[in-house]
């Protein structure tokens, strides 16, 4: 599994999703919980910028994790913060080194790292989705990905740094579609409204 060019991917359709928001837009209510499309776009820029300085090696203050200003411009102040994302990203000693998550006070390999951005954002293009009325499909492939990377990654909270950050699991069926039990994992109804 290449995992940065599967982040990639996910990121990319955020960026895409986000280029043509509009300001009545932002005021939209989002599968997460008290956050409007501008808070969710906010956080979403936060942490691209937070993993970035992770992954750079840094040791970001927790004020990193919350800094995304989108300024009069949200989609560009996304679009700006995706790429310091996928360029930290996309350095080889990025996945090789571990990183400092601030946010969860944890140190974790940089490839869990990567993992949980990749996640992170897959879950979110769907969230933006839903919130706009878009058709609410992912890629198959990144679905397919990121439950492989959830099934790796064990069950207990002490021992799945990609659990931590997410909503309690909401129960589905096992035979239900993947996007529905990857959303079920994280704690989204793949029927919001």
């Amino acid at each position: 599994m290449d995992l940065r060019a599967l982040d990639r991917r996910a990121v990319e359709d955020t960026v895409r999703l986000c280029s043509d928001i509009t300001a009545d837009q932002l005021r939209l209510p989002t599968p997460c919980a008290d956050w409007t499309l501008y808070g969710l776009l906010r956080h979403m820029t936060s942490q691209h910028l937070g993993f970035a300085a992770a992954a750079r090696g840094e040791v970001p203050d927790l004020a990193v994790w919350d800094s995304g200003d989108l300024g009069d411009d949200p989609a560009g102040a996304y679009r700006a913060a995706a790429a310091q994302a996928l360029a930290a990203f996309a350095d080889p000693q990025a996945t090789e080194r571990s990183v400092e998550l601030t946010e969860l006070r944890r140190t974790l390999p940089g490839g869990v790292a990567l993992a949980f951005h990749f996640i992170d954002y897959l879950v979110h293009g769907w969230d933006v989705r839903a919130t706009l009325g878009l058709p609410r499909d992912l890629d198959p492939e990144l679905v397919d990905a990121a439950l492989r990377l959830f099934a790796n990654a064990g069950t207990a909270p002490t021992t799945s740094p990609l659990r931590i950050p997410f909503a309690k699991p909401l129960p589905v069926a096992d035979d239900a579609p993947p996007l529905d039990r990857l959303l079920a994992r994280v704690g989204r109804r793949a029927d919001w409204s």
